[in-house]
């Protein structure tokens, strides 16, 4: 799987433009991904496509204005998920530079 191109409000991948929030996980693209607060993600939001995860990839939005929750930090500390937090230009250019990607997990807001 490979991101093809992200811009404010769309993301493209393998050819299939996506205009909602996403999360990829094994190959596997959940959209639209709906946070209950917006630009604040908490836990819950993500909690269950972290099962089996080892490292998660946030991206925060095209200017970075996603905040990620405590809870959310210490759930990752506890399971040994290793988290990236970057704006989503950076995080997807980042997902395309993994090789393995069987335990990653990818939220991606593409706006803000």
């Amino acid at each position: 799987m490979k991101i093809d191109n992200y811009k404010f409000g769309v993301v493209s991948i393998n050819g299939k433009k996506y205009f909602k929030d996403l999360i990829i996980k094994e190959n596997k693209i959940f959209s639209p991904w709906v946070r209950e607060e917006g630009h604040f993600l908490k836990l819950n939001d993500i909690k269950e496509y972290l099962d089996g995860a080892e490292n998660l990839i946030i991206g925060n939005g095209y200017s970075g204005l996603m905040k990620v929750s405590d809870d959310l930090l210490n759930y990752t500390k506890e399971k040994n998920i290793k988290i990236l937090i970057l704006k989503t230009k950076e995080a997807c250019e980042k997902f395309n530079k993994i090789k393995d990607k069987e335990k990653l997990v990818c939220a991606f807001h593409l706006t803000c």
